[in-house]
């Protein structure tokens, strides 16, 4: 890692970025905290840290499915936990729930994604936001191919977000930041649900200078599962023929 950081370094980069994942099989408390010390020591810009997922059909999804060991979410809290406060102390700004980056050093499309800004999509499954509108590329690599050399359009899917849900969706991808989401509908809704209330009660949102923030990141996916549950208030239409943007 630190002969990479370096060569990129030498290279002229002066912007760099580090990812970290945590969960990984035979890792030891030991192995993580060395390893987040060690990209602290050569000062990255940015770093991100990811827990490792179990998915099907991967060579980990089989081996877990055959009886290997799967990642415990209980360690992973502890290395995710241990890696914001050491990264804090090391002079980078936690800024999203899963990067901290030097000030002015935040990765762009984080910000742009997570303020339900417009991005492109290039490459087979990537997914783009254009007009109210999400989309994907085909995942498999040949027939992405085989739509572009044909002088097709490489979208598998796409939904049209109005209405309410364009507010639900305001609130799923702008709560991922530590500056959390402006006051609107949505918030309203959801500090005044059943859920609302006992995440306000137990500490993992709260309202600041008019902004909702999650105050516990490891409980996001919580968080997330509530906004989700709201429904539309009286006068909210939900679907595609929605106007009341």
């Amino acid at each position: 890692m630190a002969s990479s950081i370096a060569t990129a370094r030498d290279a002229g980069f002066e912007n760099i970025s580090v990812d970290l994942m945590f969960g990984t099989p035979n890792e030891t408390g030991r192995s993580w905290a060395d390893n987040v010390s060690g990209v602290i020591d050569q000062k990255p810009d940015h770093v991100s840290c990811y827990e490792l997922t179990v998915e099907p059909g991967t060579p980990l999804g089989r081996a877990v499915q055959g009886g290997a060991p799967a990642p415990d979410p209980d360690v992973q809290a502890d290395r995710y936990q241990h890696a914001a406060k050491a990264l804090v102390a090391g002079g980078l700004r936690h800024y999203e729930i899963s990067s901290w980056a030097r000030p002015g050093r935040e990765c762009r499309y984080n910000l742009t994604v997570w303020a339900q800004g417009e991005f492109e999509a290039y490459g087979n499954g990537a997914h783009r936001f254009r007009d109210g509108l999400r989309s994907g590329n085909v995942r498999h690599l040949e027939k992405y191919l085989e739509r572009i050399e044909a002088g097709r359009s490489p979208v598998a899917g796409e939904e049209r977000l109005v209405g309410w849900d364009l507010e639900i969706d305001r609130l799923f991808v702008g709560l991922r930041r530590r500056a959390g989401v402006a006051s609107g509908p949505g918030v309203e809704a959801l500090v005044a649900s059943r859920a609302g209330k006992l995440l306000l009660g137990a500490g993992v949102i709260e309202m600041l200078d008019a902004r909702l923030v999650i105050s516990r990141p490891l409980l996001t996916d919580e968080v997330h599962r509530a906004v989700l549950d709201l429904e539309a208030p009286p006068g909210w239409e939900q679907g595609p023929n929605a106007d009341n943007l």
